[in-house]
């Protein structure tokens, strides 16, 4: 019959997973089962830091790595959703001798999509005297599955990434005027000059997500695991 035809004919194509086109840096068209979801099968896009030189500070994230906010804001961890980047799928199934595939319970997936905003020539997006922001990254979770005659099955999550934030913890410049306080001087100072003559501006990340549940999350480059870290002179003036 046609239906078998057509189910013998997908699951011969897609029963093996292959990659029909590499593009960019990490861009790929996949044809094949769906990773760690028995009986479907399609077509997956993928292009995490795909640029286009006419919006230079966007870079589209078509299957992002950075997945950790899907994990923490997920009661029971990240989905099944297949690998990262967009899919496309069709349930196939074992019919009498054959394979028969389900049109009507069509399943696509957004996993971990989304962009960068970013500045011109690796520079922040912000960068004022008391207040610098690197990027903006956020990202998306959507998950569509049409079930013949019962309601479509839809599942939603978001994620967003505030990186390399500044926020300046003393005055501008610190003067060198009467009344100045050395130990206060000294403490507010960057530590990365002799003369304390710039601000303390730490730099740090926060990520937020939500799936099921809010996760938020502050890290730091510049210290280890999540902490953040406050850079203070070492001298700290007369005690």
């Amino acid at each position: 019959t046609p239906t078998e035809f057509l189910g013998n004919f997908f699951f011969t194509l897609l029963n093996t997973r292959w990659t029909l086109l590499e593009f960019g840096q990490g861009g790929q068209i996949i044809i094949g089962p769906k990773t760690d979801v028995k009986g479907y099968y399609g077509l997956l896009l993928q292009a995490p830091g795909l640029t286009i030189k006419a919006i230079p500070n966007l870079v589209f994230q078509l299957g992002a790595d950075n997945t950790e906010w899907i994990t923490h804001s997920s009661t029971n961890g990240a989905p099944a959703l297949g690998d990262k980047g967009i899919g496309l799928y069709l349930p196939i199934s074992e019919s009498g001798n054959g394979h028969s595939v389900a049109f009507d319970r069509f399943n696509l997936v957004l996993n971990n999509v989304g962009f960068d905003i970013v500045g011109k020539n690796a520079q922040p997006i912000v960068d004022m005297s008391r207040f610098k922001l690197g990027k903006v990254d956020p990202r998306a979770l959507f998950e569509m599955t049409f079930r013949g005659k019962d309601p479509i099955q839809m599942d939603f999550g978001a994620g967003l990434t505030l990186d390399e934030m500044g926020i300046s913890l003393s005055p501008e410049l610190i003067s060198e005027g009467g009344g100045n306080n050395p130990i206060a001087k000294n403490v507010l100072g960057s530590g990365e000059k002799s003369d304390d003559s710039e601000n303390t501006n730490p730099r740090f990340s926060v990520d937020v997500g939500y799936h099921d549940k809010l996760w938020v999350n502050l890290r730091s480059n510049t210290g280890s695991g999540h902490d953040v870290i406050v850079p203070v002179q070492r001298s700290f003036g007369p005690l």
